[in-house]
Parts: structure tokens; sequence; C-alpha cells
């Protein structure tokens, strides 16, 4: 789930849910295009949207796409499985690709709905990558601010992005 959230009179935020999550899911190289096109693919053809690549559910599916783009036999089915076996290769490798499709998503999502006033991540997969020190900005960095437009690309390496991690306290 995405949601934006804009300051109105005083001190109060309009919450504005939307189906984000559901946006079709777009490569930033070709490694990211071939994966797409094998999630696709193992999907039987179904679009790929940024919940297949970019949550806790989809991880598996990112996993299992870059076995298959390297010729490997996928050892795990679930993202509890994954999280257990982060020094696995293909993992890690899965890891870097979930970090950048989030990026991606982020980039939409900033762009899309003018956030360039910060980004805060929050749900079950980030809580337990933060909690395993597996949280990698510094890998969704170049996806959330890549090179596009001069002026938007300054806005967005400037937006700030943040985990959640009181659910009662965002800073606000």
């Amino acid at each position: 789930v995405l949601a934006f959230m804009t300051p109105l009179a005083g001190d109060r935020w309009l919450v504005q849910e939307t189906m984000c999550g559901h946006m079709l899911a777009t490569a930033g190289n070709e490694e990211q295009s071939e994966i797409l096109r094998l999630m696709k693919q193992q999907a039987g053809g179904k679009a790929v949207v940024y919940e297949d690549a970019a949550s806790g559910r989809g991880l598996p599916a990112l996993y299992k796409a870059v076995c298959t783009h390297h010729g490997e036999n996928t050892a795990f089915n679930q993202t509890r499985e994954l999280l257990q076996n982060t020094d696995d290769p293909m993992v890690r490798h899965s890891l870097r690709l979930f970090h950048e499709f989030l990026g991606l998503f982020a980039h939409n999502a900033i762009v899309t709905g003018q956030g360039f006033g910060g980004v805060y991540l929050d749900g079950g997969i980030i809580h337990r990558l933060r909690e395993m020190g597996l949280l990698d900005f510094k890998t969704m960095q170049p996806f959330i601010a890549p090179d596009v437009a001069p002026v938007v690309r300054e806005r967005l390496a400037q937006t700030p992005v943040w985990a959640v991690t009181d659910p009662y306290d965002i800073g606000i």
C-alpha cells in the first residue's frame, strides 16, 4: 500500500491511500528488464507489478527469477527461508534487486505524487530487513534519483527516505 500525506489547515493531514503497489514494475537497466521478463514468464504472462518485485510476498518470485537467470536451482520457497539464508549468493543477489526495485517504486511514487517532502518505508519486510541490518538505502538511492531531467533529479536526490521504527510516531 502507498499513501500520500498532504498537510491541511492547522495541524491536520489528509491521508490518501492508493493502489500504487499495483503499478506496472519498470526496469532501470538490462538486468532488471531480464528479471521482470522472467517473472512475467513464471507468472504465466501476468504483468509484473511492484508488489511482485519489492514486497515480502514477492521476494520468493524475485529469487526464483534470479536463480533462473543464473541457471541455478531454487533452494528456498518462502520469504522467511530467504531471510534465514542471506549468505547464499542468489539470495544476496535477490535482495540487491529487491532494493533496486524498491528504489524505482519510490521514484515513481515521489514523482507522481509530488512526494519530495519525504518517503516513509513501513511494513513487515521493511521491519525485518531493518532489524537484520539488511535494509539497504545505498542500493536504493541511485534508483530513486536516476539520471533524469536535472531539476527532477536534484529534487529526488534531496528527498529524505526513512524507515518507520515506531508505529505511532513517524516524526510529523
